[in-house]
C-alpha cells in the first residue's frame, strides 16, 4: 500500500521513481492513494470548481494550467497496468461526499496497478460505494478479485 506526497508534485514523481525499483518480474501489485492524476483521465477533468489548493497540487507550475500526470506515467512506463481501468470499472474512484469541498474535486487519485502477469489473474475490479462506504472515509475503497490458482 502506497501513499504518495499530497502537496508536492516533484516529490510524487521521485517517490514513483523509487517505487519502480520494486516492479521486477513476477506478480506485483501497487495500490493506494497516489495523489496523482492519470494521463488517461486528464483530458476529461472539469477543473472550473477546484479550490486553489487543488490546482496547485495538480497543475504544473509555469505551464498555464497543464495537468501533472508524471507520477502515474512513471509507473505505467515501468509496465504496470491500471487494474481497475483495464477491467472496465466505471468511475474507478472519486472522493466520497464526506467532505463538502470534494464535490467539485471528483478526480481519481487512488489506484491499483499490477504487473502484466498479475493483471492477467484479476477476475473482477470495482469501487465500493453507497451506504456505509459514502461516510466511512473521504476515499472510496477499491477491490480486486484475483485468481490465485492459475
Amino acid at each position: 500500500d502506497a501513499h504518495l506526497a499530497a502537496e508536492r508534485a516533484e516529490v510524487r514523481v521521485a517517490e514513483a521513481q523509487q517505487l519502480s525499483r520494486f516492479f521486477g518480474a513476477g506478480h506485483v501489485f501497487l495500490l493506494g492513494d497516489l495523489n496523482s492524476l492519470s494521463p488517461h483521465d486528464a483530458a476529461g477533468l472539469r477543473r472550473d470548481g477546484w479550490l486553489p489548493r487543488r490546482r496547485v497540487r495538480h497543475e504544473l507550475a509555469g505551464t498555464d494550467g497543464q495537468l501533472d500526470t508524471r507520477a502515474i506515467a512513471t509507473i505505467e512506463a515501468c509496465g504496470l497496468v491500471d487494474a481497475l481501468h483495464s477491467r472496465g470499472a466505471s468511475s474507478p474512484t472519486v472522493q466520497t461526499p464526506l467532505c463538502s469541498d470534494h464535490r467539485d474535486y471528483q478526480v481519481r487519485i487512488d489506484y491499483i496497478f499490477a504487473s502484466p502477469s498479475a493483471a492477467e489473474r484479476v477476475t473482477h475490479a470495482q469501487r465500493i460505494d453507497g451506504a456505509l462506504a459514502d461516510t466511512a472515509s473521504d476515499h472510496y475503497a477499491l477491490a480486486l478479485d484475483v485468481d490465485l490458482e492459475s
